[in-house]
């Protein structure tokens, strides 16, 4: 079996291994063209006018930044004392006072509503039993009310007879000449 030292020793070895095969030289050759690419691009062409934007606009957004701050800081100011204050009225006793009432006021809007079908029914019965005593009275009145227009007219005949021939009405003697005239609009 081997030692756990033999199996150290083996990886050092195939890592060594390997570690030869690597192509240095080329690779630092490589690193260097990079790094010389780089350097040519950002110092000059595009990436060159890239840095030299991104520096315009970091400086633009830091002056902007200066010139609104003291406006942020003060809309926080008062955004924080409005949330306060909108906070301390809606935790407040006339808000509990509010929402307490809305909520009574709710229960008894229901039971309002659940008494509405049957208010509904009795005033409609009110208003059959009504319309009912009208037209009873109608029919009960009618008779009555042109009696009473008759003897009205009469009582008018009499109190004109009256007035005309007095002593007929106290002695019973039908005046001379023959009986007095009906006035107009009398019944006979």
């Amino acid at each position: 079996m081997p030692s756990t030292l033999t199996q150290i020793q083996s990886a050092a070895e195939r890592l060594i291994a390997r570690l030869d095969e690597v192509d240095f030289g080329g690779l630092v050759l490589r690193l260097d063209a990079l790094a010389l690419a780089l350097t040519e691009t950002i110092s000059g062409g595009e990436g060159y006018r890239l840095l030299v934007e991104a520096a315009d606009a970091v400086a633009a957004l830091r002056t902007v930044t200066e010139r609104i701050a003291p406006s942020l800081e003060a809309t926080a100011r008062e955004t924080s004392a409005a949330a306060a204050a909108l906070r301390e009225t809606m935790e407040g006793r006339e808000m509990r006072a509010i929402v307490s009432n809305t909520a009574t006021a709710t229960a008894e809007l229901r039971t309002a509503l659940a008494r509405l079908p049957a208010t509904t029914a009795a005033v409609e019965q009110a208003v059959r039993r009504i319309d009912a005593l009208v037209a009873d009275t109608d029919r009960d009145f009618g008779p009555t009310l042109r009696d009473l227009r008759v003897t009205a007219d009469n009582l008018r005949a009499l109190t004109e007879q009256m007035r005309r021939y007095p002593s007929q009405v106290l002695f019973g003697q039908p005046p001379p000449g023959g009986p007095a005239p009906a006035p107009p609009g009398a019944a006979q």
